[in-house]
């Protein structure tokens, strides 16, 4: 079936599942712009209705851990934000290194330094935005976000920062990038290039 055909298909399903007795149109008609924009977002979103105000988040309960991984408390960044936040997009911003621009590139190593001092958030947002696409700002797509609030150690002892990352078609999802990796014969450093952003709490 063409696109056309499955989207005629789902507006005559939701037209005949509506219980429209209990719901006032014409206010909804007067403001068919911003109705209009609330059901894009609600259909981008998978059908689920995203919350008006962000979720709060106690970053000082462990993270998603991906099997086989850890976090260690000395491997964090210490400026990192700690205690209760409540998601508030308008309130973060992407950092990068100068040391990123152009064709140039930085050792994960020394970016991990240089983020000190600088509130990054932790990888707990990662899960909520990935459930709630609809929130994460179109200025992230084309570009590797990065969480550095949260360290993780994956099971051959690397440190990995996990990533959000706009894939077109398959829209969201998270990886990672090591830090430092042991190959065998020798230590790799991680580089990070000027697609790289640390997300952070701006002031």
């Amino acid at each position: 079936m063409s696109l056309i055909g499955q989207s005629w298909e789902l507006m005559s399903e939701l037209a005949k599942r509506t219980p429209w007795g209990r719901i006032r149109i014409q206010p909804l008609i007067e403001d068919i712009g911003q109705v209009s924009m609330e059901f894009v977002a609600f259909l981008e979103n998978g059908g689920r209705v995203y919350p008006r105000q962000g979720p709060v988040f106690d970053f000082d309960v462990e993270p998603y851990i991906p099997d086989g991984w850890e976090i260690r408390p000395e491997d964090q960044i210490t400026s990192r934000l700690t205690g209760s936040w409540q998601l508030d997009v308008t309130k973060v911003g992407l950092y990068s290194s100068e040391r990123q621009q152009g064709q140039k590139t930085v050792r994960g190593v020394d970016l991990l330094c240089e983020l000190e001092g600088k509130r990054v958030l932790p990888a707990h947002v990662i899960e909520e935005l990935l459930k709630y696409p609809v929130m994460i700002p179109d200025s992230w797509k084309h570009r590797n976000v990065y969480f550095w609030g949260t360290v993780y150690r994956d099971a051959s002892g690397c440190r990995q920062i996990r990533i959000l990352s706009w894939t077109g078609a398959q829209g969201w999802h998270w990886s990672s990038h090591y830090l430092e990796r042991d190959d065998g014969t020798r230590v790799m450093q991680g580089l990070w290039t000027s697609q790289g952003y640390a997300v952070h709490v701006v002031d």
